[in-house]
Formats: structure tokens, C-alpha cells, sequence
């Protein structure tokens, strides 16, 4: 008789307990379908509370008294339990009788121990501390929060201890030592741990020599995922008749239980690494009581704070050290400093730049996944500041180039590896794996930079106050000013040439208005107040014309609104190329006929910003370089550009030193081209005069950090005093008067990195004098930037969290932006995109301008335009950059009222149940009512059909027993047998059925697609069920193992240990008499004790029974009360003698699984529960 659908069954394990025993062998103990608490017991309240794993092995198994094979046998999860605090997973270890805890070794084997970390133990770690100190290079890559890592006892290759540790928190700090040969760097990470040390773990001292090899090693983890999970989700989307790939909510399910906490994201760089920059000799501390804020970073290594008791150090790892005790900490990025009244002191200031400045981005999609990439990156990368990142299954791994020899690797070899040319800027990659779709492959890198100090060698330009009048022309001779300073009363008078004298000096432009005002020293206006002009405008012209050029000349005729001309009262601008170079041609009459002119050219010109122009350094008064004529009358104008004055500004940098000159004619310079468009100011010779007085809104004053320096300021590195108030920069802006205790200041002004230009408006009231540099460090090699592609330090990110700011290269300013819920940053001058699942932010610098008229800019990009908009980028500076995010992080519970430890499992305690190769499920329970007055003998067909299962119940539930009526699966016919009644059923009789495909899942993505190796039959609904499929293959009773042995030497072998024997079984005419029902899989021993009898030996079930080779051997299996096997005595030859032995293995039609429910931590929203599971497979 073929198998029946009551033959396959669900049986129990010896114990349905989860003690360290729980499962075992299959018991006789069928698990009832549908019965209350039938495998898993009731959900306690501590276990909503802090929610729970619980395992239950069960077997599924062919108890057919034959030997017919169960094909394709196989589970799956039909039906999740309703409560969505509770997950439901399958898994098998494939073993007859293991018990829980080798379950759970299975299940946290998802990480193994992986290759020795760069880092090293710093120092001896005390048991029960929940933080660690390792020491590494300073270029070694940071570990992030959530990682996990091996603290290894070893010695040669004896390992006496490990324990894995995963990361809560991460602090980093570059620390200077000095041994011998003089100082050397070290990279310090403080890990705060998710759980305590079970040990003291001995390290080492820090050393300039590689392979410090401590008794504690430090080693990086390797994913093993030695299981494989099963369950169920749904679509997401509908899914049509034919197609290829499908959509599911979630291919990873719950497996340990964890709770979410928020981890806030500060300040953050791009890149995830940043490196300390010295910026001015040592300075005093400011001293007070705990917590006490220094005006600059700490550079790490550098404290000597005197407090009670002694004078403290920092050990470069944030601690303020006495002697060999912590007794508080240092945060060298702010310069706070805690734990300690500080009486007095030294440190160096510092700055913070990004080792890696720039980026671009690969977007991952299902056209361009693969394993091998090569890049060649837009600008060459500094050795050593290459970092490659890519997403495998939610995971961020990183590759980097920290040997500076040209190769990219990983933390282990498994993560991938590479190569990278410096001076082509190509890298070439394997990865480890195929990175996730919808995520990006990231390379970032820095630009060879270099630093210089310029605290001390530079002279800064007493600050100007530059303003314009709101009329102009101005009659020469009638300007006068006024404004208050420390509330008196302060005037100037500026004379007929523009002149200024009394409380303050400077010059007046009185073409357009433009004053350049340098008070006296205690005369500097305070930041509230206006400055009143007192003036005659006179009748003038400002405007354009188009001119000629020809022959070296440039021609053009002013227009008849501006005549006649009054003499001295014309000047202009006209931009155009030195060769390649861009400039602007700056000129002016000299009230005698002649044209005088400037330019800009210059190896870096420091200008400064009118309102509606700009004159460098305010010379047009002063410069007399005869380059034209103008007729007044008619106002006709021929200058001729090659005779200019353009100031010899040499400068100092990084690179080079060199003197500093002032305005001189320079002959040679090349042909200056102008472009056509003149714009001019003119004052008639026959003008109306009008009084004027303005009431001008104080500008503020502004001179030059880095008048003799080309390089750009490093963000972080400026402090100076002026007018008896000291000034820091925080990105972009000036501060004063910073409060020591708590950090905060008064925001004062704000500074140009890129020109070097400050700009003070909230000073109060000033003393005036020269400006005072504290600190300041310039970089050369950094390249603005206009766009950044990084990934946080974790994912994924609170909706709505992600904030991002930069300073303008072009301006000085500072521009922000925030995410909204979707991920779309924007802000003005910013834009971009940050996923918050995975962990990855894209954002560009710029704004949207009208298309037309811009397609011939170099920055305009077809691929830019939405409408009649385009994308116009502005630079910032990379070293600017920062973000701040809140990540969502998993919070593993104490492991023994989990059931599990989760440090080794994922973060998030999810694990995939769908993946590249599996059988799945797509499946869809339907129901139709049949026609009212169904009676025997009636028929119904479902047009769904195929279908995979049916059954009929009434309305109320009450199922219609199966001999009542019959379904054909391949036709969908349902026929009502004689016997079928509808008494005591409730109208209307449904039939409830399911239909289904089932296929190959050729390629699975975290997103949730599914590309499936052949088409859907149908259309399936959002909603529907997709199960993974557990595959056992087919179940049946075997024996494929039989062979005599002369000596059992209590070795279960399968094949022979020794030798063989003379006598013999004669299996061919007596084969192992074995049925479904009964069989196990064992390992058998027949061992003899006699030359006719012996002992029944099981490997795991033990000696169960003897045995006479007269008779039958047929032991008792006591749950079915029927033989395991039966050996026919017939088959036994002559001559066995003593200790030998007959082995021989069964295999029974039983297949282990274990059954993972997982509660997560909530409040229950049902009173009972379940889930479904189907056994499936074929008969002949």
C-alpha cells in the first residue's frame, strides 16, 4: 500500500524543553495539528518584557509499513503567527539526536574567529570592565559600532581563552610616545563593550616596531553563517502571470530577540577618520574648576595641567593621567577638559582635517553587481588615504591602501582585495562578496596636503571698515563722517583727493561712493552703531557700452547722457585674459586727459568686496600709470592695456617663502584681452549738486589673516586677539568671549578659509590696535569640493535625523541642510540623498538656476536639468564638511534569560531566510463558497485550479469530513460522495484552497527582490505568502551500509577497521528487513561473544538487546512496539567467532528540525496564537 497523507506525521523530541538537554532522539509522540501549547508553551510576561528565544526539535517522519520513498520531501512555514512580536524560523542540524545546546552552537557559529587585527591590546584589561583599550598605527581603519571582535589567550598555537566582544561605542585619539630613537604616533581606541570581560586579558606597552605579539591577540571576526534559516513573508507588490522576479516584504527574520537604542552622531567627518594637525606653539590652559574648555583642540600627548596633587598628563587615549591612576578625561577635538580643577598649564593647540577629502560613488544595481570593479578615480590619491566601502547582506565592509604600497585589502582576506596606481589614480577590486543592490560602492581619498604653522610669521593688516554711500557721484571735498565709539562722538573729514583725516584715515572713491575707513585706534566704531555720511552727490552716470578692440587698443564713446565730462570724475572696469589667466582691468581719469589703469594680476590677489565691485587694496586713488587719453567733450576713450600697474604680490606658502612688494608699473605682462563690455561711472562737468545724508548700518571691519600666504586656513586653527578680546573660528564663523566652562561663545563675525579674509561685526566696543595671531595653519594640496558620497557610522538612521554643513570656498559661509523623512536633504545651497536603511549619504553643493544662457558653462551637465532648471555646483571646503545623524542600534540582552548569547549572531539579530539557490513557495489561500442545496453526487469545479491543497468547513468553521467529498488538484473538480450530508453544517459550505508555484530562487536581494528561475502560472496578490522551503530530499527506510569485521575495536566506522571476516551474511538472499514505520537512523553493531551469539549495540540508542544466530534478530523498537530491523537468521554463515563483528547502518525516513519562536520584547496583542507549518512531498 502506497503512502497516505496520515503517514507523514510530526513527531517530538525526547524533551519539548529549552534546558541545555532540550530535543534529542524522536519519540513516538505524534504533535497534534491545531492543539493549544502542542510544541511551544504560553508566552510569560517576562518574556514580553524582555523577550525570549525558545528552540523545539521535532522530527518530520514516514510512518508507512512499507518502504516506499516520500520524493522530494521538504518543509515550509505556511502561515506566521498574527502577533508581530513574534517570529517564527526552521533550521535543521541534520542530527538524529543532538540536544539544544548543540543547536545553539549552531546558531552562534554565524561568526568565527577571523584573521589577527592591526590593533593590539593595550595595556592589562581587568575582568568585569565593559570597555578596552587597543593601540594601532594611525592610519589602521576604526572599528565601528557593532562590531564584533576575538580577545585571544594564545601562545604558539595553543589558544587557553577567547571571548567575543562586540563595540557599543568607539572613541579614537592619535597619541605621541617617545622611546629611544625619539617620538612616534600611535592610533588609541577606547571600546566601550556590550558585555563585560569574563577575565583579566594581559596586553603590551606601546612600541614604534611592528608585530607586537601580547598574550591577548586581538582578531577580527569571520562570518561563517554555518546555518541556514526558513521562513515565511509575503509580497509587497503584486506579482503578474509570467513573471521572473518577485518582491517580498523581508528576506531576513528575527531570530534574537534585542532591543533598539538611539546612538547620536556628532560632528562627524566624512570618511570616518580624522587626523590631528599641531597649530601654534604651546599655549597656556585656561584654568578653573571641571569642566574647563580650552580655545583650541588638545593635540593629543601635549597636556601639562597642574591640578591638586600634581601636574597631570594626557595618555593620548582621552585620559588625564597622575602618575599611573586616570583622574579625568580630555576631548582633544574640543578641547574640553574634565574631572579636575586645572591651576595652570600648557598644551598645543590643534585642528582636525579629513584624511580622505574626496569621493565618488558606484550605484549598485542589478545590471552592474558583481565582484570586479576598476575605477579611475578624477583626481591622484594621497598613499595611504584610500578607502573603498561596499555592503554585503547589511553589512559595511572596507578596504584601504595602509601599506602606501599600491595594495587594497581588507581587514581579512574574505572582504576582498586590490590594487591602486597613484599616478593614474586607477584601483582595480575583487570583493569578497556581491554587494547589496540599492547600496553603493564608495571610494574616498585625500589630496597630498601639507601643513605649515603661521602663528608668528605673519603680519596682519590693520582691520578697515568698508562701506559705500548709498548716492553717488560725490563732489570732492564735501564728505564728511560720523560715528560713535564707546558712546562718544568721532568724525572725520575726507579732503578733495579722497583723503581721509581727524579720528580715523583711509581713502573715499568719490566716483561710486566706495570709503575705505581706518579708525584711529580707540576710535573704532562700536558693532551697534551707524555711521553717518554727510555729502553733496553730484549728477552722474553709471552704466555700460560696448567697445572695440584692435591693434592693443581698446575704443569706445561714452554716451551722450554722460556729457561733457567733468575731469577726474570717470573710471571703470573691463574684464578679460592674461593668456589663459582671468583678470579685470581696473581704470580711471587722472582730471588731466590720461587714463590710468590696474589689474588684478597677480599669483594671488587679495581683494576686497564693495558692493557693486571689485578695486584690490583700494590703489585706484593712488595709482598713476598713464595707459589712454578721454576726450571730456566728447567722451571718447582709447586705452591701450599693455602698459599696466599690477601689484608684484609675492607671498609665502606651504611650499616656498618669498618678499613682500607694493604697486609698480610691470611692462611684458602679454597682451591683456578685454572683453567688449565696459562699465563705467562718469560725473558731468555741468552737474546738479544735491545735499545727501546717510545713515549707513555698520559693515563691521575686515582684514586679511593671510595677507602674505596663498594657501587656504585650516577650519579649526584660527585664534587671535584684537582690541582686547580674543576670536576662534568654529566652521566659517568668528567667535569671542568663549565661556570656559561650558564652550559656548558670542558669534562675532565670519571668515573666508580660502582668502583668508575676516570679517568682525559683533565686537562691542574695541581698543583698536594691531591684530594678534594666536594660532594659525594653512594647507596647500586640498581641492575644494562641490560633492561627497559616505556612509555613516551605522545604519540604519532615525528618519529625519541627518543634518549636514559645509563652508562656501568662494565666500566663507557656512551652509546646512537636513533630511526630511524620506531621505531628501536639502537646504539652501545644498541638496542630496541619504538612505537611511543602509546607511549611505549622498550630497551635493549648489543650486538650481535657469538652464537657458548657461549650456556653454563648464559646470553645466545635461544630466543636471529638471525642467527648465539646472544643477549649478558651488565649492566648499572639504575639511569643513560635518554631519550629524541619529543611528538606531540593536541592544543585545543578558544572554541567559535570552536563551542565546547574541554577540555572535548580527547585530540585529536577523538572519536571511531567503537565499541565492533556495526552493521557495509562492502561495495564496483562497476561499469560494459552494452553491446553496450541494447535495451527494453533486459536482463544483474551481477555476483557479491547479490547486495544492483543499478542504470544505461550513460557516462557523466546522470542517466537512474528507469521505464526504473528493478533489480533483489538477482540475479543481470537487464531487460530493454518497455519504455527504449537510446536517448540522452552517450555510454556506466554503471551500478553502491554496494555489501556488514553486521555484527556483536563482538570485536574492536585501531589498527584497527575488529573481526566480522560471515564470510565475499566475497572478498572485500583494499579500501573498512566500515561503523558503527546507529541503530533505527522499525519505526512506535504507540500509547503505553492511560489511563483517574480525575485531570491534569500538570504532563506528563505515567503513572497515582492519580486517574482514571468514564468515559471512549472506544479504542477497536475506537483505536487512526494514520498514518506514519502525526504521531509525543508527549505527548498528552485531558483536559476537560466543561463535553463536552477542550483544545488539546501537551507537547512539547503546546496547538494546542479543542476539542467536539460530534465530531471528528482530529488537524491539518501544515507540512503535514493532522491530527496528529484522536479520533473518537464514542468512548467517559458519564460523564467527569471538569479538567478531556484523555492522551495518539504517536510515530512517525521519527527518530533525528545529523550530525557533522568537519573541520580541512588547505588549501582547492576542490572547492565543499560532503558526503553520506543511510537510510536503510525492508518492509513486
Amino acid at each position: 500500500m502506497t503512502i497516505q497523507v496520515t503517514d507523514i506525521q510530526l513527531l517530538a523530541s525526547e524533551r519539548l524543553t529549552d534546558t541545555a538537554d532540550g530535543g534529542g532522539k524522536m519519540t513516538g509522540n505524534v504533535i497534534v495539528d491545531g492543539q493549544v501549547n502542542n510544541l511551544f508553551p504560553d508566552i510569560s510576561r517576562l518574556d514580553r518584557t524582555y523577550g525570549r528565544l525558545a528552540l523545539r526539535k521535532a522530527y518530520m517522519s514516514v510512518r508507512s509499513q512499507n518502504t516506499d520513498t516520500y520524493l522530494g520531501a521538504h518543509v515550509i512555514l505556511t502561515d506566521p503567527p498574527s502577533d508581530d512580536k513574534v517570529a517564527v524560523t526552521m533550521f535543521t542540524t541534520n542530527s538524529p539526536s543532538d540536544v539544544r545546546s548543540n543547536a545553539q552552537d549552531r546558531i552562534e557559529s554565524y561568526l568565527t574567529v577571523g584573521p589577527l587585527s592591526s590593533y593590539y591590546v593595550f595595556g592589562n584589561q581587568p575582568q568585569g570592565a565593559k570597555a578596552i583599550s587597543l593601540l594601532g598605527r594611525v592610519e589602521d581603519l576604526v572599528p565601528e559600532v557593532g562590531d564584533v571582535l576575538v580577545l585571544s589567550v594564545e601562545s604558539g598555537a595553543t589558544v587557553t581563552a577567547q571571548q567575543y566582544v562586540r563595540i557599543a561605542d568607539v572613541k579614537t585619539e592619535t597619541r605621541t610616545f617617545t622611546d629611544a630613537q625619539g617620538d612616534y604616533t600611535r592610533k588609541v581606541l577606547t571600546l566601550s563593550l556590550t558585555s563585560a570581560l569574563r577575565q583579566m586579558y594581559q596586553g603590551a606597552e606601546a612600541s614604534r616596531l611592528s608585530g607586537v605579539a601580547p598574550p591577548t591577540r586581538v582578531r577580527s571576526v569571520t562570518v561563517a553563517d554555518a546555518s541556514s534559516y526558513f521562513g515565511v513573508s509575503r509580497l509587497s507588490a503584486p506579482a503578474a502571470q509570467a513573471a521572473l522576479s518577485i518582491t517580498i516584504d523581508s528576506i531576513t527574520a528575527q531570530l534574537v530577540p534585542s532591543t533598539t537604542r538611539e546612538v547620536a552622531v556628532a560632528s562627524a567627518t566624512p570618511g570616518l577618520s580624522l587626523s590631528y594637525i599641531a597649530a601654534a606653539v604651546a599655549k597656556a590652559l585656561t584654568t578653573g574648576a571641571s569642566p574647563r574648555y580650552q580655545l583650541r583642540g588638545v593635540y593629543p600627548g601635549s597636556l601639562q595641567a597642574a591640578i591638586p596633587g600634581g601636574t597631570a598628563k594626557d595618555d593620548g587615549a582621552g585620559n588625564m593621567v597622575l602618575d599611573t591612576a586616570n583622574v579625568g578625561t580630555v576631548d582633544y577635538e574640543s578641547g574640553r577638559l574634565s574631572g579636575q580643577t586645572i591651576n595652570g598649564g600648557t598644551y598645543i593647540p590643534a585642528a582636525t582635517c579629513s584624511a580622505a577629502s574626496k569621493s565618488i560613488a558606484v550605484d549598485i544595481t542589478l545590471a552592474s553587481q558583481g565582484t570586479v570593479y576598476v575605477q579611475t578615480l578624477p583626481t591622484r590619491p594621497a598613499p595611504g588615504s584610500l578607502i573603498v566601502s561596499f555592503r554585503y547582506l547589511g553589512k559595511w565592509y572596507t578596504l584601504t591602501d595602509a601599506a602606501r604600497d599600491g595594495t587594497v585589502r581588507g581587514d581579512s582576506v574574505a572582504a576582498g582585495g586590490g590594487t591602486v596606481d597613484y599616478t593614474s589614480g586607477d584601483v582595480t577590486l575583487t570583493l569578497g562578496a556581491v554587494p547589496d543592490v540599492g547600496s553603493k560602492l564608495i571610494y574616498s581619498w585625500g589630496d597630498p596636503t601639507s601643513f605649515a604653522q603661521h602663528a608668528g610669521d605673519i603680519t596682519v593688516n590693520t582691520p578697515s571698515v568698508l562701506f559705500q554711500t548709498a548716492h553717488w557721484p560725490i563732489k570732492p571735498g564735501s564728505l564728511s563722517l560720523q560715528w560713535v565709539s564707546g558712546g562718544v562722538t568721532k568724525n572725520a573729514s575726507v579732503a578733495a583727493n579722497g583723503t581721509i583725516s581727524g579720528d580715523g584715515t583711509g581713502t573715499a572713491v568719490y566716483l561710486d561712493g566706495t570709503i575705505a575707513l581706518q579708525p584711529a585706534a580707540a576710535a573704532y566704531p562700536d558693532s551697534n552703531a551707524k555711521i553717518t555720511a554727510t555729502y553733496t552727490q553730484a549728477d552722474g552716470v553709471r552704466s555700460a557700452v560696448i567697445g572695440a578692440y584692435a591693434g592693443g587698443t581698446l575704443t569706445f564713446d561714452l554716451p551722450a547722457a554722460a556729457l561733457p565730462l567733468k575731469p577726474g570724475g570717470l573710471s571703470g572696469q573691463v574684464a578679460g585674459f592674461f593668456g589663459t589667466q582671468s583678470s579685470t582691468m581696473y581704470w580711471k581719469d587722472d582730471g588731466a586727459g590720461n587714463i590710468v589703469t590696474a589689474t588684478e594680476l597677480a599669483p594671488k590677489t587679495r581683494s576686497l568686496q564693495y558692493p557693486n565691485s571689485q578695486v584690490p587694496d583700494l590703489f585706484l586713488p593712488i595709482i598713476s600709470v598713464n595707459a589712454g587719453t578721454v576726450d571730456y567733450a566728447t567722451g571718447h576713450v582709447t586705452i591701450q592695456p599693455g602698459s599696466v600697474a599690477s601689484r608684484n604680490f609675492y607671498i609665502t606658502s606651504a611650499r616656498n617663502a618669498y618678499a613682500y612688494g607694493n604697486w609698480q608699473l610691470n611692462q611684458g605682462l602679454g597682451n591683456f584681452v578685454p572683453s567688449p563690455l565696459v562699465q563705467f561711472s562718469a560725473t558731468r562737468s555741468s552737474a546738479t549738486e544735491t545735499p545727501q545724508i546717510d545713515a549707513i548700518d555698520y559693515p563691521g571691519v575686515r582684514f586679511m589673516l593671510t595677507q602674505t600666504v596663498v594657501d587656504a586656513i585650516l577650519p579649526g586653527s584660527v585664534w587671535f586677539t584684537w582690541g582686547g578680546k580674543t576670536y576662534i573660528d568654529r566652521n566659517g564663523l568668528l567667535f569671542r568671549d568663549m565661556d570656559a566652562a561650558s564652550g559656548s561663545a558670542t558669534q562675532a563675525g565670519t571668515i573666508n578659509y580660502a582668502t583668508g579674509e575676516a570679517i568682525l561685526t559683533n565686537y562691542g566696543t574695541s581698543t583698536g590696535g594691531p591684530v594678534a595671531l594666536q594660532s594659525l595653519v594653512t594647507q596647500y594640496g586640498t581641492m575644494p569640493t562641490s560633492y561627497v558620497v559616505f556612509r555613516t557610522p551605522g545604519a540604519p538612521l532615525r528618519p529625519a535625523s541627518f543634518f549636514v554643513q559645509a563652508v562656501r570656498a568662494d565666500t566663507g559661509e557656512s551652509i546646512s541642510a537636513t533630511s526630511n523623512a524620506s531621505g531628501v536633504i536639502s537646504g539652501a545651497f545644498v541638496g542630496g540623498t541619504v538612505n537611511n536603511d543602509m546607511g549611505w549619504a549622498e550630497v551635493k553643493f549648489g543650486s538650481y538656476v535657469v538652464a537657458a544662457g548657461n549650456e556653454t558653462q563648464p559646470w553645466y551637465d545635461p544630466n543636471n536639468v529638471v525642467g527648465s532648471n539646472v544643477w549649478k555646483p558651488i565649492l566648499v571646503d572639504p575639511g569643513t564638511i560635518r554631519f550629524n545623524c541619529v543611528v538606531q542600534t540593536t541592544l543585545p540582552l543578558d544572554a541567559n534569560l535570552l536563551g542565546i548569547d547574541p554577540v555572535r549572531l548580527p547585530l540585529t539579530g536577523r538572519v536571511p531566510i531567503f537565499r541565492d539557490g533556495n526552493v521557495v513557495v509562492i502561495h495564496d489561500d483562497r476561499t469560494v463558497n459552494l452553491p446553496a442545496g450541494f447535495k451527494a453526487g453533486d459536482t463544483f469545479t474551481i477555476t483557479d485550479a491547479p490547486l495544492s491543497q483543499c478542504a470544505l468547513s461550513d460557516a462557523a468553521g466546522t470542517a466537512v469530513a474528507i469521505g464526504m467529498y473528493t478533489v480533483d488538484m489538477d482540475t479543481g473538480l470537487i464531487t460530493a460522495t454518497a455519504t455527504y450530508s449537510a446536517a448540522g453544517l452552517v450555510a454556506p459550505i466554503g471551500a478553502h484552497y491554496t494555489v501556488e508555484d514553486m521555484l527556483l530562487a536563482s538570485s536574492v536581494e536585501l531589498s527584497g527582490g527575488i529573481t526566480l528561475g522560471a515564470p510565475l502560472s499566475r497572478d498572485y496578490p500583494q499579500g501573498a505568502k512566500v515561503s523558503s522551503a527546507l529541503l530533505f530530499g527522499d525519505l526512506q527506510a535504507q540500509n547503505p551500509v553492511f560489511f563483517s569485521q574480525q575485531t570491534w575495536q569500538g570504532v563506528w566506522s563505515d567503513s572497515l577497521s582492519g580486517s574482514g571476516t571468514t564468515a559471512q551474511y549472506n544479504r542477497t538472499t536475506y537483505p536487512l528487513q526494514i520498514v518506514n514505520a519502525n526504521a531509525v537512523t543508527e549505527r548498528w553493531a552485531l558483536i559476537f561473544t560466543s561463535t553463536n551469539v552477542g550483544n545488539i549495540v546501537g551507537e547512539s540508542l547503546g546496547q538494546i538487546g542479543a542476539f542467536n544466530i539460530g534465530t531471528d534478530a528482530a529488537p524491539i523498537n518501544p515507540l512503535t512496539g514493532q522491530p527496528y530491523f529484522t536479520l533473518k537468521a537464514g542468512g548467517w554463515g559458519a564460523g564467527w567467532g569471538v569479538n567478531n563483528v556484523l555492522r551495518f547502518n539504517t536510515i530512517g525516513p525521519n527527518a530533525p528540525l528545529w523550530i525557533a519562536r522568537t519573541v520580541l520584547p512588547g505588549a501582547q496583542t492576542l490572547t492565543d496564537d499560532n503558526f503553520r507549518l506543511q510537510m510536503r512531498g510525492d508518492v509513486q
